[in-house]
C-alpha cells in the first residue's frame, strides 16, 4: 500500500462504446460521449464520470479541427488574460488547474520521479520542488478503507520519514489532508578540498515534505475516484562543521559559504517554500462543482 502513489494507476476500460474521438493538443487521444457544448468548451461522459474540456485545448474531434465544427466560436487564449508574471497549467482532460509564477519551471519528463504526472521548480538553483500525481483510486482501495485519514495511514510515511501531522482541510469543495513528514536522522554531505580547511568538512541538512492530498472517493455523498496528491519537497541546511575546530578552519568555512552562496540557501528555501504555497491554492478542481 505504502508504494501506491509512486506508480500510476492503469484502468483498462473499454471505450468502444463511445461515439466521439477528441484529440488533445497535448496528444492525448480520448474517446468519449458529448452530453454538453459551451462557447469555450465541451463536456463529456467518461466512464460515468463527467469532464469538461476547453476548446483552447483540443486539437480536433472526430477529425474534424475545432475551427471546421459548425457552430463552434474561435476561443481566445486564457492564458492572454494571465499576467506576465504568472503561467497558466490545466488539464482538462483530467480536471486540474493551477497558476505558477514564471521563475517558476516545469520539470522535464525524463527528470520526474516514476509515477509522478508533473513537476515544477524554480528556475534558480534551490531545494525546493513540486511534485503533482493525480489519477482515479481503484474501487478496491476505496473499500478497504472507510476515511481518507484511515488510507492515509497505510501509506504514509515513506521510508526515511515520520509523520509529523496530519491536518484535515476542504479545497474548492474537494476533502483533502495535508501530511507533514519529517526525517528520522540528519544527513550530511562531505568536504574535503575547501581552500584554507584541515580535515573533512560536513555540511549537516534534512530532507523534509509536505504532502497535500485532495479526493471524494470517502465523502458519503457525491464521491468521485478523482486523487490529486501534491508534494512539496525540501532541504534545510545546517551550519558547516569542521572535523578540526581551530580558527583558521572556521574563517576559511565563513570564506567558502560567502563565495558559494551557502549563507543564502535557507533564505531561498523559505522564500519558494512561500511561493510554493501560492500554486498550491491556485489549484482548483471543476469536478468538485
Amino acid at each position: 500500500m505504502k508504494k501506491i502513489f509512486f506508480i500510476l494507476f492503469c484502468l483498462c476500460l473499454n471505450s468502444s462504446l463511445f461515439a466521439e474521438t477528441i484529440v488533445l493538443k497535448s496528444g492525448k487521444t480520448v474517446e468519449a460521449k458529448i452530453i454538453e457544448k459551451n462557447n469555450d468548451s465541451i463536456k463529456v461522459d467518461l466512464y460515468g464520470t463527467s469532464l469538461t474540456y476547453y476548446l483552447e485545448d483540443i486539437e480536433s474531434i472526430d477529425g474534424k479541427s475545432i475551427d471546421a465544427i459548425d457552430g463552434q466560436p474561435k476561443v481566445n487564449d486564457r492564458n492572454q488574460s494571465q499576467s506576465s508574471s504568472t503561467k497558466f497549467f490545466n488539464d482538462s482532460a483530467f480536471g486540474l488547474s493551477f497558476e505558477y509564477p514564471s521563475n517558476w519551471e516545469m520539470t522535464p519528463k525524463d527528470k520526474l520521479e516514476n509515477g509522478m504526472n508533473v513537476g515544477l521548480q524554480p528556475k534558480e538553483r534551490s531545494t525546493v520542488n513540486i511534485v503533482f500525481q493525480y489519477d482515479y483510486l481503484p474501487e478496491e482501495t476505496i473499500k478497504e478503507n472507510s476515511s481518507l485519514k484511515d488510507f492515509l495511514a497505510e501509506i504514509f510515511p515513506p521510508e526515511g520519514f515520520k509523520v509529523g501531522s496530519i491536518t484535515p482541510l476542504t479545497f474548492d469543495k474537494v476533502s483533502g489532508c495535508l501530511v507533514k513528514l519529517l526525517p528520522e536522522k540528519k544527513l550530511a554531505i562531505s568536504f574535503k578540498n575547501i581552500e584554507g580547511a584541515q580535515g573533512t568538512v560536513l555540511r549537516p541538512f534534512i530532507n523534509l515534505a509536505d504532502y497535500y492530498f485532495f479526493t471524494n472517493a470517502f465523502a458519503p455523498e457525491k464521491k468521485d475516484k478523482r486523487f490529486v496528491m501534491v508534494g512539496v519537497k525540501y532541504i534545510e541546511y545546517f551550519p558547516m562543521s569542521p572535523e578540526i575546530d581551530n580558527p583558521n578552519n572556521r574563517e576559511a568555512l565563513r570564506n567558502y559559504e560567502l563565495k558559494m552562496g551557502h549563507n543564502d540557501d535557507n533564505k531561498k528555501t523559505t522564500k519558494y517554500c512561500e511561493e510554493a504555497k501560492k500554486i498550491i491554492d491556485s489549484l482548483r478542481f471543476p469536478w468538485s462543482r
